[in-house]
């Protein structure tokens, strides 16, 4: 089987903008078409969910319409959410002294010291500082359970920033924020198992399992992800009417591909 793309399935969803609680999903594949009395519930069902969001439709696309001006300033990647840039790593190390925080691996760091440390760390990694420093500081701060740690640490060594490149010990470190119950380590997971990356083979079902839990904590891309799957039938289930308020959480928080699936649901041209 070919090896899918994440950037392929998002690329696809975000041309120019234009005018115009709980999910438990069966993990049951869906290729054959519904009976026709099943399709009309089907139908019926997706109806009503969109009819929920029409009162306030008109307002929704004109915030999606101003938020494009924007995204052109967005960072290439959407974790870590907070990413400094080049410019402001001095004054995070400045913040850092004056706080009298300890190093990176000492276990008396108060929360915030620990808190200013890791986006010390992003800042090194991805706006391109000392990746290596970045990397060091991430996995000093994962191995003692900080669980958005073990999460950089991962992406860096599957990635190979600021440390060699090592799938082994990136899905390792990944699997052990994902026990945690870390959502962007469900997410990550989810997409190596969707798209078969990391060395790890295709698990359509698996990689649903993940992006649920961590729907379920309103990870913003991880609900698009399983609101696609619910839309293409991959994974699971075909059930539109289950994607609409997954899709809409998703784009109140400002997701770009969530936008776009639901405009193209609400103008019927799915």
């Amino acid at each position: 089987m070919a090896r899918k793309s994440i950037v392929g399935i998002l690329a696809k969803t975000v041309p120019p903008m234009v005018t115009a609680g709980a999910w438990r999903i069966s993990t049951t594949s869906n290729a054959e078409e519904f009976p026709q009395a099943d399709s009309e519930s089907a139908r019926q069902r997706l109806i009503a969910a969109l009819n929920k969001l029409r009162p306030n439709e008109a307002a929704m696309r004109a915030k999606w319409i101003e938020d494009e001006q924007g995204w052109h300033k967005l960072p290439p990647r959407a974790w870590p959410p907070i990413q400094p840039k080049a410019n402001e790593v001095p004054a995070l190390r400045a913040l850092l002294e004056a706080a009298k925080c300890l190093p990176a691996g000492a276990t008396m760091n108060t929360p915030e010291c620990k808190q200013m440390i890791f986006h010390l760390a992003s800042g090194l990694i991805f706006a391109s500082v000392d990746p290596t420093e970045g990397f060091k500081l991430y996995q000093e701060l994962g191995t003692l359970g900080d669980a958005e740690a073990m999460v950089g640490t991962a992406i860096c060594l599957l990635e190979g920033l600021g440390a060699e490149k090592d799938d082994s010990h990136g899905l390792s470190w990944l699997r052990q924020a994902s026990k945690e119950g870390n959502a962007q380590a469900d997410f990550e997971l989810g997409t190596l198992l969707f798209t078969g990356g990391g060395g790890l083979q295709e698990d359509e079902e698996a990689a649903v399992a993940l992006f649920q839990r961590a729907a379920e904590q309103q990870h913003e891309s991880a609900m698009f992800m399983l609101a696609d799957c619910l839309l293409e039938g991959v994974g699971c289930a075909t059930d539109h009417a289950k994607a609409v308020p997954l899709l809409h959480a998703a784009a109140m928080k400002g997701h770009r591909g969530a936008r776009q699936h639901l405009r193209q649901l609400l103008d019927g041209n799915w």
